[in-house]
């Protein structure tokens, strides 16, 4: 049972699972009578915004527009509501992450995104952009949708592997009350734009289908199409996107997306793909010949990758043939040992090259391929025994009985604990071991020796 919320209508908020400039985003739940209970997200307007007449109105259109879109890659709208003076939009929750999440998730644990999934997310993302593009109004009239903010975030994944858009704030649609962007503002993340998006150009579906080649390929390649120093650099960028860049970027992709990745990236829009429908049939034509393993699954891989900490060898895509040609592919191969470097990964924080990821210890366990831990416990027992020992050789120098004049030394030792006698000779070896594997007090347990204070008389020698 979910423990109480806070009271917000007829909803409690749970807890709070996002936060954006305009907006935050609650896991909430709706109660009824005999124990209904039904989990929901609820998108609340931030109070900063509530009174600004024009956030208000674009808060309006994204519930307004989505309550034209009924489609299972879409996050669904439930009701648009008030609550004192916040607006909220009631959604479709799903108990998952984001595909950035997925990816950095993969890259933290040392495994590669599988060909097969990163074919699976970019072919059901096209068929909720293909219904979202072609979808027309209650009265027929096209509501010439475009998304313009397709990115890994606004990628939604549960853990049954349902992969859902969201997030259609910005979106540009015939009906809206407002223009969500206004001349010299560029709405979006920059790093997932088109070229002509970039350059404040007019926009249609082929734009969002540009963006899903961008997501595709970061899929494949483990990095951001897109890099640079900074926002402005990423910006400029897209802008200059050429033909001569785009073949160079692919020369690491299997040889039977290349084409596929050629058009979908195609710097100007009337070399991509005319709808997200043709876009969807070559994706699929390529997945028939990728072997599809049982810890490739969806439901299967995703669950696993959200909660198992373990390291293992995943399989990934064989290194692109050059001279390869069809829709198949190269099998499988075994992810590289761990040791080796990770390709260089993308950074919100910092939109150019992004911080170089490193391997951790926690890597994910897919059900029915072997685990390759590495030993790092023996390596870990191996440096202590070799730091005791050193440790008690120089206590053993350290608590030698100094050196005599002619008087005899007189030993005293006191009561021991323990009836054993200690051989002749071994005094300062059992100090020394004691000082290492017993505490301070014990070692005083040992053997004292008292000198008698050197005197002033010369040393008598025996003939």
């Amino acid at each position: 049972m979910v423990k109480d919320g806070i009271p917000f209508g007829r909803y409690e908020l749970l807890e709070r699972i996002g936060r954006g400039g305009m907006a935050e985003i609650y896991r909430a739940r709706l109660s009824g009578p005999g124990g209904f209970e039904k989990i929901v997200a609820i998108k609340r307007l931030l109070p900063v915004w509530s009174a600004n007449a024009d956030f208000a109105t674009m808060f309006v259109d994204e519930a307004k527009v989505l309550t034209h879109l009924l489609h299972p890659n879409i996050v669904h709208v439930y009701e648009l509501g008030v609550e004192g003076n916040e607006l909220y939009i009631v959604m479709e929750y799903i108990a998952g992450k984001n595909l950035k999440e997925c990816l950095a998730l993969c890259r933290s644990r040392g495994v590669a995104f599988p060909l097969s999934l990163a074919l699976y997310v970019s072919r059901e993302t096209l068929a909720g952009l293909d219904y979202a593009h072609t979808r027309k109004t209650p009265q027929g009239t096209p509501l010439a949708l475009v998304h313009r903010d397709i990115s890994p975030q606004n990628l939604l994944v549960s853990t049954e592997g349902q992969v859902k858009i969201a997030d259609f704030g910005i979106a540009k649609a015939i009906g809206r009350s407002t223009e969500t962007t206004h001349t010299g503002v560029l709405k979006g993340k920059f790093a997932y734009m088109s070229p002509e998006q970039a350059r404040g150009q007019d926009l249609d579906g082929r734009s969002d289908l540009f963006t899903a080649a961008l997501i595709l390929f970061e899929c494949l390649s483990g990095e951001r199409y897109f890099r640079g120093k900074t926002d402005l650099a990423v910006l400029e960028a897209v802008r200059q996107h050429s033909d001569v860049s785009l073949g160079e970027r692919l020369a690491a992709i299997p040889a039977a997306l290349r084409p596929i990745l050629m058009r979908g990236l195609a710097p100007h829009p009337d070399d991509r793909y005319a709808r997200a429908a043709d876009f969807l049939r070559e994706i699929d034509q390529v997945a028939e010949g990728v072997v599809l393993g049982a810890a490739e699954m969806p439901a299967v891989f995703f669950s696993t990758l959200f909660s198992s900490p373990v390291t293992v060898d995943v399989a990934v895509p064989a290194p692109a043939d050059a001279t390869q040609t069809g829709p198949s592919l190269a099998k499988t191969r075994l992810l590289p040992a761990l040791t080796e470097p990770v390709v260089e990964t993308p950074n919100d924080d910092d939109p150019g090259n992004g911080d170089a990821a490193t391997r951790a210890a926690d890597h994910i366990a897919l059900p029915g391929i072997p685990i390759r831990r590495r030993p790092r416990g023996l390596r870990v027992a191996m440096g202590l025994g070799l730091l005791l020992i050193l440790l008690g050789w120089v206590y053993s120098q350290t608590s030698s009985p100094p050196e005599t004049t002619s008087a005899p030394a007189r030993v005293v030792e006191p009561v021991r604990e323990s009836a054993t006698a200690i051989p002749a000779g071994q005094e300062d070896l059992t100090a020394g071991e004691s000082a290492v594997m017993a505490p301070l007090e014990e070692t005083a347990k040992e053997a004292v020796v008292l000198a008698v204070p050197p005197t002033d008389r010369p040393k008598q020698h025996r003939t």
